[in-house]
């Protein structure tokens, strides 16, 4: 009997722990908890960057020049992204239930323990802009004025594993990058 007692104690206090895990922080479910969930539309219309966790669809792909790359897309799986200097963008989010963000977090490179924004910037795509969050199959708009290499990544899913990050190049001859599965 005195086992069957401990046993509940020590049940009841994990399950007690587990309830205060993150209090007052929105909760965005991990990639293993992510896979079970299909997007809103897996066809990006053109001049779009479609985005959802790496385990629902849009995958990975390991480019030779910027690593492990995903969540993000032009066409249908991950894949460095490209677009023309001038052109406005749509940010749209394919997942039916995770909200994601767009924040640019660098010129040169990932790096480690970037500030993540979850509000809106504003204004025209450059380092520190922030799309805010943006809910499952909602999008808004971006110009693309300045050219570059910007290093982007989700405010709520970039430190998960694999990392929700991506590049965006904007060059007067863009094109999309390698796709990321077949």
């Amino acid at each position: 009997m005195k086992k069957y007692v401990v046993g509940a104690f020590l049940l009841a206090a994990v399950l007690a722990a587990c309830g205060q895990r993150g209090a007052g922080v929105p909760q965005v479910p991990s990639f293993a908890q992510s896979v079970t969930h299909q997007s809103v539309n897996r066809t990006v219309p053109p001049n779009t960057i479609g985005f959802e966790l790496p385990g629902e669809g849009v995958g990975t792909v390991t480019d030779k020049k910027y690593g492990l790359l995903g969540g993000y897309t032009q066409t249908t799986r991950a894949q460095v992204i490209a677009f023309k200097p001038g052109v406005t963008i749509t940010l749209l989010n394919l997942s039916t239930s995770i909200p994601h963000t767009l924040n640019v977090l660098s010129l040169t490179n990932f790096p480690k323990n970037p500030v993540l924004k979850l509000t809106a910037s504003g204004g025209p795509m450059k380092k520190g802009f922030s799309s805010g969050i943006i809910n499952p199959g909602k999008s808004v708009t971006v110009k693309l004025t300045v050219p570059g290499i910007y290093f982007i990544g989700c405010g709520f899913h970039y430190h998960d594993s694999p990392s929700m990050r991506d590049v965006v190049k904007v060059e007067a001859n863009a094109t999309p990058g390698p796709q990321g599965t077949p």
